[in-house]
């Protein structure tokens, strides 16, 4: 079982798909208790392709309306 996260809080159950920027898990969040989807980029990104990702989480976690994706949290690691 591999635990994702700075503070481990994600839990990997399945994988639910792969493409060109990275690998979506099903996962389980251990404070909140709920089931949630993980996006991990890829490692070969270039560093501006990294950025531009991090700044549209931050721009998706700002909003919230009935189409656009929840964004609970984001970050990095080195896992």
């Amino acid at each position: 079982m591999k635990l994702l996260g700075k503070d481990r809080r994600y839990r990997i159950l399945e994988t639910l798909g792969k493409g060109g920027s990275g690998t979506v898990y099903r996962a389980f969040d251990s404070v909140e208790k709920r089931e949630v989807a993980i996006k991990v980029l890829s490692a070969e990104l270039s560093a501006a392709q990294s950025s531009l990702a991090s700044e549209e989480f931050r721009l998706l976690a700002s909003h919230t309306h009935a189409n656009l994706v929840q964004v609970y949290d984001y970050g990095t690691t080195t896992d």
